[in-house]
């Protein structure tokens, strides 16, 4: 089993590292005169960054010798091989925009003033390619390990530095943020705050629900035919029609008005994103509860426990990994769904998507969607890790 796991990981890190090798051939940034303009595409073959394309060119052949079972990858045991395909995995992640900010800058230097340098297909393709060879790493990595933690977050501090120095300061995506600076944390915390708020409520009322359609088999078939007929609606839709319902109550209670309840704004957004955040809480916890062994059940009988002591003392403590894992998926959700948000005049991130399809720009557009991205990446990383801290080391494989 180990060896076909090892195999299964090999395939994703020789994938990822074709990508990477294809992403060479392909334009680093675009040169545009305005930020609306087409551009000229930039390669890194035909520019000052042919170090950047030895570069990758170099990492890419170590990942291939590593990932070959036989050669010079036997002078390395599994475990050190694996973690050496991550670690260049975030070095390809993170390298990736820097020499497209210094080829921004170089370029900038001799460009008009309203010239604009946006991130080309091979920044995209380079940036799957790492991510591809982290991922294959972690597989193989201890789950919630510290090894695994520093895969998964030591790119994203190395990015998070990087920026600090100024070095990507010369790409479009930058100056729109220049442009924005105040309003981006700002939207960046109310995105955080109705994720947040929606996942708590979600989790308020999936628990009991999975706790309660478990207890009652009766209930199961018509509860969890109502959660999955509200995850068909999409969402655009499920928004709209709260709208009229909550403006009618908001003009008939004045005390509701004075909340801040209305058909527009947080509460519509907020209703919604739990509503759809809460199908992986209850259809988790029901089935954690679910497939608890009924031997165990039985063992606790015979000590002498009571209904109520069996299910804190062994069914939720068995069922925790596996509820913790649908609030994995209903977290990761919620920060997507609440870019939708911002069209009933809710906020976040979703403001910059909205005005760069508005107004064509599509750096604007890449200003609210890249944060997202990274806001989901952390927060699945984040709830992977604490789901193996929190699961009982039997249950572990």
């Amino acid at each position: 089993m180990t060896e076909a796991r090892n195999a299964r990981v090999d395939r994703i890190s020789i994938l990822g590292a074709i990508i990477g090798v294809f992403a060479l051939a392909a334009p680093l940034l675009v040169q545009k005169a305005n930020r609306l303009a087409s551009g000229t595409p930039h390669y890194l073959w035909n520019s000052n960054s042919v170090f950047a394309l030895l570069f990758f060119g170099f990492l890419y052949f170590i990942v291939f010798v590593l990932t070959m079972q036989r050669g010079p990858a036997k002078m390395f045991k599994q475990k050190p091989r694996v973690i050496l395909v991550g670690l260049i995995g975030n070095i390809v992640l993170v390298a990736s925009f820097f020499f497209a900010g210094s080829e921004a800058r170089r370029l900038a230097a001799a460009a008009a003033p309203y010239a604009r340098f946006s991130l080309g297909a091979g920044v995209w393709l380079l940036s799957l390619s790492g991510y591809m060879l982290i991922v294959s790493a972690q597989k193989s990595v201890k789950a919630g390990s510290g090894m695994n933690l520093f895969l998964s977050l030591s790119g994203l501090a190395l990015f998070i530095f990087l920026f600090g120095t100024g070095a990507f300061k010369d790409l479009s995506i930058m100056q729109e943020y220049a442009a924005r600076k105040e309003r981006f944390f700002q939207e960046v915390l109310q995105h955080l705050r109705l994720t947040n708020i929606a996942v708590a409520i979600a989790l308020l009322l999936g628990m009991p629900l999975g706790v309660w359609t478990y207890r009652n088999q009766r209930l199961e078939k018509p509860i969890f035919a109502i959660i999955n007929t509200i995850q068909t609606i999409p969402g655009l839709a499920l928004f709209g029609l709260l709208i009229a319902p909550l403006s009618l109550l908001s003009l008939r209670y004045p005390l509701i008005r004075t909340l801040g309840i209305s058909g527009i704004g947080a509460a519509p957004a907020i209703i919604a994103l739990s509503l759809y955040a809460l199908l992986p809480i209850t259809y988790n916890t029901h089935i954690g509860l679910k497939t608890v062994d009924a031997a165990v059940r039985e063992a606790g009988r015979g000590m002498g426990m009571s209904r109520r002591e069996i299910f804190f003392s062994i069914e939720v403590p068995l069922s925790v990994p596996v509820i913790f894992n649908g609030v994995r998926t209903s977290v990761v959700q919620a920060v997507g769904n609440t870019a939708i948000a911002a069209l009933i005049g809710a906020g976040g991130l979703g403001t910059f998507i909205f005005q760069g399809l508005g107004q064509a720009a599509p750096d604007l557009i890449l200003l609210g969607a890249l944060p997202i991205i990274a806001l989901a990446v952390i927060a699945d990383r984040s709830m992977f890790v604490l789901t193996a801290l929190i699961t009982p080391k039997g249950l572990k494989v």
